[in-house]
């Protein structure tokens, strides 16, 4: 499971009791519960994400790569969400990543990002309402390791005028 709350919900239907019970129990061993778990593309994508972008990776001595490794191993032609478990891939995460693997000599094609793409913008997920700055920050990274054509410059502009439209009169973005 990724969430608790939904695996509690079938755990009172009686369905996948057995590993239901010990998924919770892991959590209440803990006393914890977070809204999702595992969260194991997340944490590694974005604890890597500081070091890459300000190219520190030496400061590692190469034992970054295993986790770069797995998110190669993670990587679906949809991109990815924050877990392995979740398989709903999500604009932010795939973002990130795309980024993190191109960054790192293991590009992938952008065509995953047009996935996301709207025709006034780009969305996290499915149906969401409202955009938010640092999702579209991260696919201006992830663009940025792509050769630029004339696919690549649309997603681009769509994205730069997205932060132009949304920064507020201080110079920043309220993000949701």
């Amino acid at each position: 499971g990724s969430s608790p709350a939904s695996t509690a919900y079938l755990f009172g239907k009686d369905i996948g009791r057995k590993k239901g019970e010990k998924y919770l129990s892991s959590f209440i061993n803990q006393e914890i519960l977070p809204p999702m778990s595992p969260i194991d593309i997340f944490e590694r994508a974005w604890c890597l994400l500081p070091i890459i972008l300000l190219d520190e990776n030496n400061l590692f001595n190469g034992s970054i790569n295993k986790h770069l490794d797995y998110l190669e191993r993670s990587w679906t032609k949809n991109g990815v969400g924050p877990s392995r478990e979740f398989t709903i891939p999500d604009l932010d995460d795939t973002a990130v990543v795309f980024y993190l693997l191109g960054k790192n000599n293991k590009p992938r094609d952008p065509a995953v990002l047009e996935r996301f793409e709207t025709a006034d913008g780009f969305m996290c997920f499915p149906g969401e309402r409202s955009g938010s700055g640092s999702y579209y920050a991260h696919l201006l990274f992830a663009l940025s390791t792509c050769e630029s054509d004339n696919r690549i410059e649309r997603m681009r502009q769509k994205a730069l005028q997205f932060l132009l439209k949304t920064q507020n009169s201080y110079g920043f973005w309220d993000d949701k």
